[in-house]
């Protein structure tokens, strides 16, 4: 058996268990191991953020209130947006607040702009 093969290119916060490879270089495949970690965990660890900055800038109301602009909020806290991070933290926050994952995700939809082409 080789040794297995690590993506050099693969980002901080990959999400755990399955594969990471990014679109253009689908043979660099990775097989990530599956771990269950708390929503709280789990969110900090994609955003590769410490448990104070976390707190800071993410209380479950802070994202609550900004799910119509979360990219946007995301990147002026300085993290990077993507979907898989903001699952993490709708999941999150929603865990904690006591409300369906739906309410937040409800909410971003109705902040977000559609795209005309013309």
């Amino acid at each position: 058996m080789g040794a297995k093969r690590v993506n050099p290119r693969k980002p901080k916060g990959t999400p755990a268990g399955g594969q990471f490879a990014p679109a253009d270089h689908a043979d660099d495949a990775v097989d990530l191991p599956a771990v269950s970690l708390p929503k709280r965990d789990f969110a900090i660890a994609m955003l590769d953020r410490d448990d104070e900055s976390f707190a800071k800038h993410y209380t479950p109301q802070q994202i609550l209130d900004n799910a119509p602009r979360i990219y946007e909020y995301m990147n002026e806290c300085g993290d990077d947006a993507d979907s898989v991070s903001r699952e993490a933290l709708f999941a999150y926050a929603a865990e904690e607040l006591g409300v369906d994952y739906e309410v937040l995700y409800d909410k971003w939809m109705s902040g977000v702009k559609p795209i005309i082409r013309a």
